[in-house]
């Protein structure tokens, strides 16, 4: 069985109407996880991948690239490739947040704002243009290329 960014980002709507940090942190998690997986999805449909800037890992790289997109790309889609890249930084500090730093509090309020956050991520990879959702179960929307 496999599944997509959309039901990574369910799973952090249903988690928010919980009533302690624990399932705060878990819902925070997925929702970073869920636009991490959306913004990979969508980025394989540039004309040619951004500059990672020699960052390493994984998270960190596409974060980079987002960021930095390259010149291939129109005005309008680096614009939005940046502003996917800024929503998902601010996501994963709160991500390492609740799954590393125990010892300092999640409220439902970063919760809320991890949640907007990745609406707006959703909303960007869904918007014209390289255009695809984030609903993408093993498959490449149709009529894009492998690169």
């Amino acid at each position: 069985m496999s599944v997509s960014a959309e039901d990574f980002l369910k799973v952090s709507r249903v988690l928010r109407h919980s009533d302690s940090e624990p399932w705060w942190r878990v819902a925070a998690s997925r929702a970073y996880y869920a636009s991490y997986h959306c913004s990979r999805i969508w980025e394989r449909q540039l004309p040619k991948s951004g500059d990672d800037q020699g960052r390493r890992g994984v998270h960190e790289s596409l974060i980079a690239r987002l960021l930095n997109p390259d010149g291939a790309c129109r005005a309008e889609l680096a614009s939005r490739s940046r502003r996917i890249g800024e929503h998902l930084a601010q996501q994963r500090t709160l991500r390492v947040k609740a799954d590393y730093k125990i010892d300092h509090d999640v409220s439902a309020r970063m919760l809320v704002r991890q949640l907007e956050l990745a609406e707006l991520v959703f909303s960007d990879c869904a918007g014209k243009g390289v255009g695809v959702g984030p609903s993408s179960r093993r498959r490449r929307p149709g009529g894009i290329a492998k690169r």
